[in-house]
């Protein structure tokens, strides 16, 4: 039995482009600078990549919630769990 409902679905983002770089430029400085005995910078660099990332993530996210998008979504899946008997938990 198949029950249509509707969800939210986030646009599509970069971000994660961006976070794999940085992951990837921090795991480099980070085996640069302790193999090498060399400069932390590449590591400095990683990071501060990562941390626009998730700066600008949560950014996001809290104003999809202010707009009250992923309320809807839980708002709506919630009833049509309980709709079909399903137990939720939040």
């Amino acid at each position: 039995m198949s029950t249509e409902g509707t969800y939210y679905v986030p646009e599509q983002s970069k971000l994660p482009i961006f976070a794999a770089t940085g992951m990837g430029v921090m795991a480099y400085g980070a085996a640069s600078w302790v193999l090498e005995g060399g400069s932390s910078t590449i590591f400095l660099i990683g990071s501060l990549i990562m941390a626009a990332v998730l700066y600008k993530w949560w950014s996001i996210v809290i104003d999809e919630n202010m707009r009250g998008l992923a309320r809807r979504y839980r708002i709506q899946r919630t009833r049509a769990s309980t709709s079909q008997g399903k137990e939720v938990h939040q």
